[in-house]
């Protein structure tokens, strides 16, 4: 049975963590060789080089509410079913 997917993705983000880490402290003296090493995307490592979000942070466009507005609709519905 694979593993579930949080679990991948939390691996894969350290490999990522690990090739930046590496580039920034110089052993890696290259995008393309960290990404060979740790076995990540090079636009990956690009992307985050350059400020972008990991999956936990990045907010889909197609989200509807802000997180305060699903925990206030939430609260509510609870509140209705008690």
């Amino acid at each position: 049975m694979p593993p579930p997917k949080r679990v991948h993705i939390s691996l894969n983000e350290g490999s990522i963590l690990l090739a930046l880490s590496a580039l920034t402290s110089g052993q890696c003296t290259s995008i393309s060789a960290a990404a060979k090493i740790y076995n990540v995307s090079k636009t990956t490592l690009i992307r985050r080089l350059n400020g972008g979000a990991t999956r936990e942070q990045f907010t889909p466009p197609n989200r509807r509410l802000t997180v305060i507005e699903e925990e206030v609709l939430i609260r509510n519905i609870l509140k209705l079913d008690a």
